[in-house]
């Protein structure tokens, strides 16, 4: 799953709105990551799972939250939703 990617610019007018499309992956497509714009100086990851539902807004859950890709990404393409924890 190499992907280059190019260097996503924050846009803090537009905080709160996704900065890129949700790219799908896992097995069965059941991690999306995705970029925030923020009020800050740099965009934020996230990534939810589709197999966990949030209380709150009944999407997908938010899993991890970082400052880059590939922080966000680590270690979830190579493990099924029954092998992740969530740290606590």
């Amino acid at each position: 799953m190499a992907k280059a990617v190019t260097q996503i610019l924050n846009d803090p007018r537009k905080a709160g709105q996704m900065a890129t499309r949700k790219e799908l992956f896992g097995e069965f497509n059941q991690y999306a990551v995705f970029a925030v714009h923020t009020r800050g100086e740099q965009v934020c990851w996230f990534v939810t799972n589709a197999e966990r539902i949030d209380d709150v807004t009944g999407g997908p859950a938010v899993i991890r939250q970082a400052e880059t890709r590939e922080m966000a990404m680590a270690g979830l393409a190579d493990q099924s939703s029954d092998d992740w924890k969530e740290a606590a």
